[in-house]
């Protein structure tokens, strides 16, 4: 084998390049002053004695006392003996510490996490998507799981497993608690429960959302009674400002829910009635603002869908083309009561979806947010507009179109 293949092998006993030629050229030469070496190998002086030095520190390269210094190789089967010691040394070495290294990388991951962790959003369509994800955070709940929801979006939450889930992590002292719409058609797995503290409750529509240790929550941007299974859309995030608020909506619906037994059932007078006292409010609002902006010069489209970029489908009150600009999108919602958080995040998770690709939203809200809709909406920048109990000068709105603030 040639000089230049036994520096190659060196190379696997953990010697340099430079390292291993110096070394096979001093067990070949013998005792050689510092310059020869450089100048054989053409080497920089400087580089050279750095060679050296690290050589001597491995053991295998040894000083001889003269004028000028020399440097002399020692055997290599000795050499080949050393540095193996030595790598058995560092491995001894590097195990021993394993586990104090990776204990200290994971606290520091797990501070960065805690102190850093940036807002996330992920768009889920389709109802096997939607609770593929929420089994799967539930599976990660360790001290308070809350879930409000319809009759049908319980029912989903049966079929997919995620039910079954929660009952199992209740017996681990988790507080697991479901506020749902108790219907004929649930009570069966409402009396299935188990642990887990259920209450019903009468809002239609009503809300519906999951949160899993105040870290986590997934909620619908529409009612799953209104769409196909597969154009079910709702979004994951891990928002601390949007959990806090939902899950503050949630217990104060729970403290104002009764518990079951005693289920409450909706006449279905009663809610075609409420239905149709709200679609009309809001058609007469949605017409009022159409022929506004069309007399304005705008393009007006009623029930406008556009594609988000998640795939999924949403729909929009009002959409106002103008030449050839990205549209402004109106969503108009009306109601007996104030509007609460939950619409405000609805509207604000369609508006996520379609980033970069309007020119602006708004949401035009009868009679007005509630005072926790208010703070979130303004939190998020999401634009609003309140009408009041009054007819309101929708013109108005226009400057609202305008700028970037959020208000009323």
């Amino acid at each position: 084998m040639s000089d230049l293949g036994v520096a190659g092998k060196l190379l696997e006993y953990g010697l340099t390049e430079p390292e291993s030629r110096v070394y096979v050229y001093l067990a070949k030469r013998g005792s050689t002053p510092a310059g020869e070496i450089a100048k054989a190998l053409n080497l920089q002086r400087g580089q050279t004695y750095n060679i050296l030095k690290a050589l001597q520190e491995k053991g295998v390269v040894e000083t001889v006392a003269s004028k000028p210094t020399k440097f002399s190789a020692i055997p290599l089967r000795k050499a080949l003996d050393i540095l193996i010691q030595a790598h058995r040394q560092r491995q001894h070495l590097m195990e021993s510490i394993r586990p104090e290294l990776l204990s200290a990388w994971e606290s520091t991951l797990l501070e960065e996490t805690e102190e850093e962790e940036e807002e996330r959003f992920q768009f889920l369509k389709g109802v096997d998507s939607i609770y593929r994800k929420a089994t799967e955070i539930v599976g990660t709940g360790k001290s308070r799981i809350s879930l409000i929801g319809s009759e049908l979006a319980l029912y989903h939450a049966d079929r997919f497993g995620t039910i079954d889930l929660m009952k199992k992590i209740s017996r681990k002292n988790v507080d697991v608690k479901v506020l749902a719409e108790i219907t004929p058609r649930i009570q069966e797995i409402v009396s299935h429960m188990g642990k887990i503290s259920t209450k019903s409750f009468q809002d239609y529509p009503p809300p519906h959302f999951l949160i899993v240790d105040e870290k986590q929550i997934i909620f619908l941007t529409k009612p799953l009674e209104s769409v196909d299974p597969k154009e079910a859309g709702a979004v994951w995030t891990n928002s601390p400002m949007l959990i806090r608020t939902m899950q503050h909506l949630f217990e104060n619906m729970w403290s104002s829910s009764r518990s079951v037994p005693g289920i409450i059932t909706f006449e279905s007078e009663q809610r075609e009635a409420s239905s149709k006292m709200r679609s009309q409010a809001f058609r007469s609002i949605q017409d009022e603002l159409a022929r506004h902006y069309a007399g304005l010069g705008f393009d007006v489209k009623k029930d406008y869908e556009m594609a988000g970029d998640s795939g999924a489908e949403h729909v929009f009150s009002l959409a106002l083309f103008r030449d050839d600009e990205k549209p402004i999108l109106i969503d108009v919602e009306s109601s007996e009561q104030a509007v609460t958080s939950v619409r405000v995040i609805e509207f604000f998770a369609k508006g996520l979806d379609l980033k970069g690709r309007v020119a602006d939203t708004a949401l035009v809200v009868k009679p007005s947010l509630d005072k926790d809709a208010q703070k979130l909406a303004k939190f998020y920048q999401t634009r609003f507009v309140e009408l009041g109990l009054k007819k309101y000068p929708y013109g108005a709105l226009i400057p609202a179109f305008r700028g970037r603030s959020s208000g009323g």
